[in-house]
């Protein structure tokens, strides 16, 4: 069972290992900016290390690794850096750590991505962010011997318009980038909901569909269930889906804010053949809490029934 968690390892964090390390504008440099990157490239290979430890196999990474490297006023290109060559090395030796322990990463360009934007800035710098995620992808993997996905959200309001602009932009994107851009149904009623992107993205340009189990509660067609989605999005994937699951702040409701840990028991089939993401506050510990909650309950229950 492939399950995981997203972008800061709490446990690590807090003896200041991690991989987002930035920088403000006003304080930016180009060497300090270097430092910070290679930095967060290093502490990846610990942060897999500790997930191999713990049995997780599947994480975020986050879209830090390079201080504001698509800020259009402080933009650079990694070659730019002085420890260019260290960070590349300290990103392959990452990749070849998962490729060999089978593990899975992707990654979640931030809400500012909005490829079926209007706005043509707004696109342009949507097109620099996915671009950039795909630079540290194909530095993870140079031979694409692991998956990595770029997870993101359509970004506005569904419309037919929106829907031509995404499928027009994304043919702007670099060549490997296409091939790793995956997109997510969303937490409102207004928005894309599976059936949504499948009629309107994946039926035109090919792109595969997460599923976020949380999110189908608030945005999926009446004449379908949670599962009629999982399996539609499931099939527009060659590969194990990326499947996100959360929980409700508040437990006596269904609200769009997470809770820190996943404490109901999620649906068996959610972890038929995909890769889980826990989008919870609690980060790895609610990984480690759920699976031995449910998972090793289950494990138990299958050993008496054989």
């Amino acid at each position: 069972m492939m399950i995981g968690y997203c972008c800061i390892n709490q446990t690590l964090r807090s003896q200041k290992v991690f991989t987002s390390r930035s920088l403000i504008r006003r304080t930016f440099t180009i060497e300090k900016a270097s430092e910070l990157a290679l930095q967060n490239c290093l502490d990846l290979l610990t942060i897999l290390q500790w997930n191999k430890a713990n049995d997780i196999d599947v994480f975020r990474v986050s879209s830090n690794f390079f201080p504001r490297m698509t800020d259009k006023h402080t933009q650079y290109r990694l070659e730019d850096l002085k420890d260019y060559q260290s960070i590349i090395t300290a990103l392959a030796e990452a990749g070849a750590y998962a490729h060999a322990n089978n593990m899975t990463l992707s990654c979640h360009p931030d809400h500012f991505t909005v490829l079926g934007s209007d706005k043509d800035h707004v696109v342009e710098g949507a097109i620099k962010e996915i671009n950039m995620h795909d630079l540290l992808g194909r530095s993870l993997f140079p031979n694409d011997e692991q998956p990595f996905s770029i997870n993101f959200h359509v970004g506005c309001s569904f419309s037919e318009q929106a829907a031509d602009r995404f499928c027009h932009n994304f043919n702007k994107l670099n060549i490997s980038a296409k091939r790793r851009v995956v997109v997510e149904n969303d937490d409102k009623s207004s928005g894309w909901s599976v059936k949504k992107l499948y009629d309107n993205i994946h039926a035109r340009i090919g792109i595969p569909i997460t599923f976020d189990y949380h999110h189908s509660h608030f945005s999926r067609e009446p004449d379908m269930s949670a599962f009629d989605e999982f399996k539609m999005a499931q099939a527009t994937w060659v590969r194990p889906m990326e499947i996100h699951v959360s929980e409700s702040a508040d437990p006596s409701k269904i609200v769009r804010k997470h809770s820190d840990f996943i404490d109901k028991e999620l649906p068996s089939w959610l972890f038929d053949d995909t890769y889980v993401l826990f989008e919870a506050k609690a980060k790895e510990q609610a990984v480690l809490r759920y699976r031995q909650t449910h998972l090793n309950e289950q494990e138990t229950n299958h050993e008496e029934i054989t």
